[in-house]
């Protein structure tokens, strides 16, 4: 097998990895439950306390307009709330509720369970050596992201 076609093999096992996952929530009815993409987003206002969308957009590094959408179904849900600007009403910050926060650890709960269950395939040996390949990738589309945005 020459690189390009083990590329693409690596390429195929992580998107079935993610299929997989996908149907475990579907098996466990956890589709009303936040999407990886509004988990990010969720992530940033747990730690980092309310943004403006553009902030939010810019720190998950996709478009505002994808940062809407995805906040949109949390808001809705009573996940996120907006909260207007007392000065400027056409300014809006986004925060993290109650109920998102005990959503949010919740769902980080089942998945770290999940990830157990499926990393029991590999010894400690493997999973320091994947951890390793995937820090090396992660630095790599890094830095070719840092090169686009500069």
């Amino acid at each position: 097998m020459n690189r390009g076609e083990l590329i693409e093999k690596l390429c195929q096992n992580m998107e079935e990895l993610i299929k997989v996952i996908h149907s475990k929530k579907a098996e466990k009815g956890q589709l009303g439950r936040p999407t990886t993409a509004q988990m990010r987003l969720m992530l940033i206002l747990f730690h980092e306390g309310k943004q403006s969308l553009k902030s939010l957009a810019e720190r998950a590094y996709i478009t505002p307009s994808a940062s809407n959408q995805l906040t949109n179904d949390l808001v809705t849900q009573g996940l996120l709330t907006r909260l207007e600007d007392s000065v400027d009403r056409r300014k809006l910050q986004l925060e993290i509720t109650s109920k998102g926060k005990d959503v949010f650890t919740e769902v980080l709960k089942q998945r770290a369970k999940d990830s157990l269950e499926i990393f029991q395939a590999l010894t400690d040996e493997e999973l320091k050596q994947l951890e390793k390949i995937q820090k090396k990738v992660t630095d790599r589309l890094n830095e070719i992201r840092n090169k686009k945005n500069n």
